[in-house]
């Protein structure tokens, strides 16, 4: 069994080399070798595979070497079964789109990430697909269109936020394909089809019936109608969408409005039933939860909408070719099956739906054309009520009418939901029209009758209000600078939002300052919190002046909040002491924020680090558990629940935290014993202090990370794991465990892409990476900062950490991962020259800068940075690197006599302060001139100075990896001359294919250039 496993791989590469047709027997062992090799991954934990896992890796990528697409399937698959997501995504976005094999290579990631539910990188593969020739093949019968499909809403969420005009003109291309309609993922297909076809049917409804000019677009409604019709194969006996039932009598409609009502009807009819069950359920759901309004919402509104304007359609056209009997009959003459009947059962049975609404206007139509046509009956009135005129008017943005009809109906009517709607539709339309004379009216009525009632307070009032203070403002401004509406300015800027006087007004204005402290801080936490103490102080004040009124319980719970945010902790102490005196409790959210209190109360002793005793933190904590086991919160929300989840969990944290400070000590003394082992590295006895301070404050942080970690395994679903796994990547990284630190921060980088807690140790996740030596990796997280709040200390950092003063060795950083790190130098380079005043150091940043765009081929760049360092300090410590990047750069151009001239000045320059290393390095220039030039002079002096080199001997001083990269230099440039002028270089050639075997040179030597003439 062994051997066949072992021998296998290699049997799959002889397959594959032979001929195309066995293509698919070589892709079906390739799945199979990778199910080995995530059989022993999944098993890994439980045997030690280590062995057989490295070998068949090994041997997998050594038997499909010569197929890059094999060889990225198995990086992926290793990737995601290791829980590298983001490595996974790497090598998709470096395999690209542009081979044969992408399409597949992406249908093979698109499947382990759907294994892995990761859609960042769904998101990810759907962007580059959609940006790729393989999209314009994409077609329903696609095996992956369901997840392309989810891909497409991703990918044209970002098109609308970078580029309307893309995101639009990828609309019109998914429209043109016959796609259902792009939604969310979560989102029911038949949701999203129904609001696209009602868009579609309503403006060809219009201009169907003369109400609108314009041609029907009869391609859009056949669209609509088959996209439909494909979704009634997903439904099922048991089980149908609601959904679909609204796209149902939508495409009824269609039909009718293409002049199929023979089909229309019948097609109506055979979901009938299905519409009634769902109306029933509807009702019943009603009538269970007290909640009356929600029959308005049924969809037998629609099925009777639908029908009417199908006997609307047929009436039309009967009209239209003069058949004036069969179009009475449809409008009016035929018991049920007409239009006017079906328009009157709509109003009557729900009045507040949308095709009631709509109906108003329409019934007039369908009564004036069967009069038309030679209809003898009296118009039948509408079993309207004042609120569905107010409704019909108001949804046709007629405000002006649907304020004159609600001034009607709010005296009359007795039901408060009725009048708390019309109230709140009437104040917003009011002051669409700036007429706030009249919304300051309806305002008026909502705060003195709708106070006292929560649930119609929040419905309506709370509404009002928001919309009053936010609309106001900004109304305000516009209005000043306009001439024409001079009266409504006048109104509008006496309005006072609230009564500074009134304890709840001014209770009112504190809990909006709170709310943008709150959203203040959640954007910057030092901004929030200098927002937290500018609105502690207004609390302060509001309790000074209202010292006994009802609303000091709010106030010293909202003082608590807010000077947590100030970390003002003494204060958010006592505030919530006070508010525990007046909050009785009674009811459940009483009990709730008297929990809410003493969880807090407990949170604040711990930040003041009083922990023992009495008034400590841990018997705070044991007065909590204590309230919580003495009350019965069954009944409260699920929202409150789980905040006491989230407490109890938050209490257990700590109880660790308590041990994570007492390792600041030991980290401090680690520090000292740190700095006085650099300042004398050889003392044997601070060597030993250092090692033991090392090894104890290890040891130490490694107890507190498991308990952390323990109980993120205990807490899975707890809101605060990106939070707690980012202070255990700290804890690694300050005690030196850089290789936990990484695995940490690339855990939360993987598992919580979105979280804000990425973005605050995104720094710690890129010295994490440059600790370990992985600078590829440190590069790509380090291009995620944020260049401008970083301190001018860190961007020298970075520049320290990925500066190369030349291009390095490929088999130590590869190229792709070098010009990655040698943009961070460009980033920070350019940011610190910015920000510095002192001109050495913008010369010395300039100079990083320029050397880091010459190393990856932006020579222009370079060349301008160089130009500002030699005008500004022509003498500065850079002259000489730069004179000889200068040479280069001549070179890229083409302009030899100038790069010439150059050298000249630098061999004069490095005969009397230079080293042999750059001496030799001048001359090597010359033989690169000569071999770039192809001129005799050029020539010559290029092969005199590259023999030189060629013959000397580096003092051992010389690095040797330097010294072997010079004689390599010089020794092809050699060749290279003395082929140009026609001499004899087989030996020379020799000699070098011996020396340097993997020279980047090695293909010009074996095919070197014609001698000049």
């Amino acid at each position: 069994m062994k051997k066949l496993i072992f021998t296998g791989l290699s049997s799959t590469a002889a397959l594959a080399s032979l001929s195309p047709e066995l293509h698919a027997e070589s892709q079906t062992e390739l799945d199979a070798d990778m199910k080995l090799i995530k059989a022993y991954i999944d098993n890994s934990d439980k045997f030690d595979f280590t062995k057989e896992l490295t070998f068949q890796i090994k041997l997998a990528k050594a038997t499909y070497k010569s197929q890059k697409d094999a060889l990225a399937k198995i990086d992926i698959m290793l990737a995601f079964s290791k829980k590298r997501n983001t490595t996974a995504r790497k090598v998709l976005t470096d395999f690209g789109m542009n081979s044969p094999q992408s399409e597949g290579v992406l249908y093979f990631f698109i499947e382990k990430a759907q294994e892995a539910n990761d859609r960042k990188s769904l998101a990810i593969a759907g962007k580059l697909f959609f940006e790729s020739k393989f999209k314009e093949s994409l077609s329903k019968e696609n095996p992956y269109f369901e997840t392309l499909q989810g891909a497409a809403y991703s990918y044209n969420l970002e098109l609308t936020k970078s580029d309307k005009n893309k995101s639009k003109a990828f609309e019109a291309w998914w429209k043109s394909k016959g796609f259902p309609p792009i939604a969310p993922p979560d989102q029911s297909p038949s949701e999203a089809l129904y609001a696209q076809t009602v868009a579609v049917m309503d403006e060809a409804l219009e201009i169907f019936t003369k109400r609108k000019p314009g041609t029907i677009n009869t391609a859009d409604i056949k669209s609509q109608i088959k996209l439909i019709k494909e979704l009634e194969f997903e439904q099922s006996n048991d089980q149908i969408d609601p959904w679909f039932l609204l796209c149902v009598s939508e495409a009824a409609r269609g039909m009718a409005l293409l002049g199929e009502e023979q089909e229309a009807l019948p097609w109506l009819a055979h979901y009938y039933k299905r519409f009634a069950d769902i109306d029933a359920a509807v009702k019943a759901t009603a009538k269970r939860e007290g909640k009356p309004e929600i029959v308005s919402t049924s969809i037998m509104s629609n099925f009777l909408y639908s029908k009417a304007c199908i006997y609307w359609a047929v009436a039309q056209r009967s009209a239209k070719a003069g058949d004036n009997a069969k179009a009475q009959t449809s409008l009016v003459d035929k018991g049920t099956q007409n239009a006017a009947v079906n328009m009157y059962l709509l109003v009557m049975r729900y009045p507040q739906s949308r095709g009631a609404i709509k109906t108003l206007f329409e019934y007039d139509d369908v009564w004036k054309l069967y009069a038309k046509v030679g209809g003898t009956k009296s118009k039948k009135a509408l079993p309207t009520d004042k609120k569905l005129i107010f409704m019909a008017n108001y949804s046709k943005k007629d405000y002006d009418k649907a304020i004159t009809l609600a001034d009607e109906y709010i005296k009359s009517v007795k039901n408060m939901n009725d009048k708390g709607e019309v109230l709140w539709l009437s104040f917003y339309a009011a002051t669409q029209i700036d007429n706030f004379e009249k919304a300051e009216e309806y305002y008026k009525i909502l705060k003195n009758e709708f106070s006292s009632n929560a649930a119609l307070r929040a419905a309506y009032l709370d509404k009002a209000t928001g919309w009053r203070k936010s609309f106001y403002k900004t109304r305000v401004k516009e209005l000043a600078d306009d001439p024409s509406k001079k009266s409504a300015y006048e109104i509008l800027s006496k309005i006072k939002l609230s009564d500074p006087n009134n304890p709840n007004d001014a209770l009112l204005d504190l809990v909006d300052e709170v709310k943008l402290a709150f959203s203040t801080y959640g954007k910057s936490r030092s901004a929030g919190k200098a927002k937290a103490k500018e609105t502690l102080a207004l609390i302060e004040a509001y309790i000074k002046k209202f010292p006994n009124t009802t609303q000091l319980t709010l106030a010293y719970s909202l003082k608590g909040q807010i000077a947590e945010i100030a970390q003002e902790h003494q204060i958010a102490l006592e505030s919530y002491q006070e508010f525990l005196k007046r909050e009785s409790g009674i009811d459940t959210k009483g009990k709730y924020k008297r929990a809410e209190a003493f969880y807090h109360i407990a949170y604040n002793l711990l930040k003041l680090d009083q922990i023992e005793g009495a008034n400590g933190m841990l018997n705070a904590v044991e007065t909590y558990k204590n309230y919580i086991a003495k009350n019965d919160f069954s009944d409260a929300s699920d929202k409150q629940q789980k905040n006491l989840n989230d407490f109890n969990a938050g209490l257990d944290i700590w109880k660790i935290d308590i041990d994570y400070n007492k390792i600041k000590e030991v980290k401090t003394a680690f520090n000292e014993s740190d700095k006085k082992l650099k300042a004398s590295p050889d003392d044997k006895s601070l060597q030993t202090t250092h090692k033991q301070q090392l090894e104890k404050l290890q040891k130490m942080s490694s107890k507190v990370a498991d308990s952390y970690l323990d109980w993120t395994k205990r807490n899975k679903t707890n809101s605060k794991i990106a939070t707690i796994l980012a202070k255990v990547g700290g804890i690694y990284q300050d005690a030196k465990m850089d290789r936990e630190s990484q695995k940490i921060f690339s855990e939360i980088s993987e598992r919580f892409p979105d979280s804000p807690v990425l973005e605050q140790i995104q720094m710690r996740l890129v010295i994490s990476y440059i600790n370990n030596k992985d600078i590829g990796a440190a590069a790509k997280e380090a291009a995620k900062l944020d260049y401008e709040k970083m301190s001018v200390g860190t961007l020298q950092y970075l520049v320290s950490k990925f500066l190369y003063p030349s291009k390095p060795d490929k088999r130590k950083l590869n190229q792709n991962d070098f010009e990655k790190a040698t943009q961070i130098v460009i980033k920070a380079s350019n940011k610190i020259i910015t920000q510095s005043s002192e001109q050495s150091a913008k010369h010395r940043y300039a100079f990083y800068a320029g050397r880091a765009h010459f190393l990856i081929g932006e020579k222009l760049e370079a060349g301008k940075l160089f130009d500002i360092i030699k005008n500004e300090a022509p003498n500065s410590p850079y002259s000489l690197e730069i004179s000889f990047l200068d040479v280069e750069i001549m070179i890229e151009k083409g302009k030899y006599t100038e790069a010439d001239k150059i050298i000249s000045d630098l061999e004069n320059l490095v005969k009397t302060y230079g080293t042999p290393l750059q001496h030799a390095k001048v001359r090597t220039l010359s033989g690169k001139v000569g071999f770039g030039a192809k001129q005799e002079n050029f020539v010559r002096k290029g092969k005199t100075q590259c023999y030189l080199v060629y013959i000397s001997q580096f003092p051992n001083t010389v690095e040797e990896t330097e010294a072997k990269e010079v004689m390599e230099n010089a020794t092809f440039y050699l060749t290279m001359c003395k082929a140009l002028l026609g001499e004899d270089i087989k030996q020379l050639r020799t000699e070098f294919l011996q020396k340097y075997p993997s020279s980047s040179f090695r293909d010009q030597v074996l095919t070197p250039p014609s001698a000049i003439k």
